[in-house]
């Protein structure tokens, strides 16, 4: 769920009081969020003014602030936010969800795994959280990367973990200027879902290629090729498997009757 900095969410509960032209009434919802919010003088204070606001989505999404702000983001209190309306069940899940990207800023993977399991969010909250140790091990060798997999074993919403893995840390070497080597893969204790991420990042530059210059990608003749492929070859570097990807790849995309270049994503 994408949240709205604090500022910007009770400038527009401001906005949305007063411009239906009624003042933020002491007993009002907008008037209690804020001062949850910016008046409080303790958890429990703030947690009881959210609990009095009327609108679930409102109320629920003030209790997370709060519980944020005042750093009590626990189960029991996320557990809590489930007590009302079922559209506080959402918030609840939310609150899981803030529980372990913080859990995992702390060096809690464990930790943030097990929130991430308990909530409907789980297969998004825990690829965030592969995402995280994707890109944290960048500067790492390939093998030692791999061991960042052991814990995700567990999460059965999200069985394709290595594969997300691996694609991701082949997407983010390449924004880097890396290019993509098929070396990454050899010497792997299970080298098979690095491969499968290794294909599908190959496709994301031909196919990228073939909706702006068609008559370069479909010319590349694997690394190095020469000026049909100039600029496309200079995304991975040669190999058995790279150079038999791409025949594959111009014998499905650039052959007559090929399909259309696929729109951008």
């Amino acid at each position: 769920m994408v949240r709205l900095s604090l500022l910007l969410l009770l400038l527009l509960l401001l906005l949305a009081t007063l411009g239906a032209g009624c003042s933020v009434a002491p007993d009002g919802d907008a008037h209690l969020y804020i001062a949850a919010l910016s008046q409080a003088s303790s958890y429990e204070q703030a947690r009881d003014l959210c609990r009095r606001i009327r609108q679930p989505t409102s109320r629920g999404d003030c209790g997370v602030a709060v519980e944020e702000a005042w750093d009590r983001l626990d189960p029991d209190e996320c557990h809590d936010l489930a007590q009302g309306p079922p559209e506080l069940a959402l918030w609840r899940d939310e609150c899981m969800f803030q529980l372990a990207e913080r859990r995992r800023r702390a060096g809690d993977l464990d930790g943030a795994l097990t929130a991430c399991v308990d909530t409907r969010f789980s297969r998004r909250c825990a690829w965030h959280l592969i995402q995280d140790e994707a890109e944290a091990s960048l500067d790492e060798t390939p093998s030692t990367a791999e061991l960042r997999l052991a814990r995700f074993v567990k999460v059965r919403r999200l069985p394709d973990a290595p594969l997300q893995f691996w694609l991701i840390r082949f997407r983010t070497a390449l924004a880097k200027g890396t290019v993509l080597d098929e070396g990454v893969c050899q010497g792997l204790a299970s080298p098979s879902p690095c491969y499968q991420a290794l294909d599908r990042a190959t496709r994301v530059v031909l196919d990228a290629w073939l909706r702006v210059r068609p008559e370069r990608a479909c010319a590349v003749d694997g690394p190095g090729s020469g000026a049909g492929g100039a600029g496309i070859s200079a995304s991975w570097t040669p190999g058995p498997r790279i150079n038999a990807f791409i025949g594959q790849w111009q014998n499905e995309r650039c052959g007559v009757g090929a399909p259309p270049p696929r729109p951008g994503r």
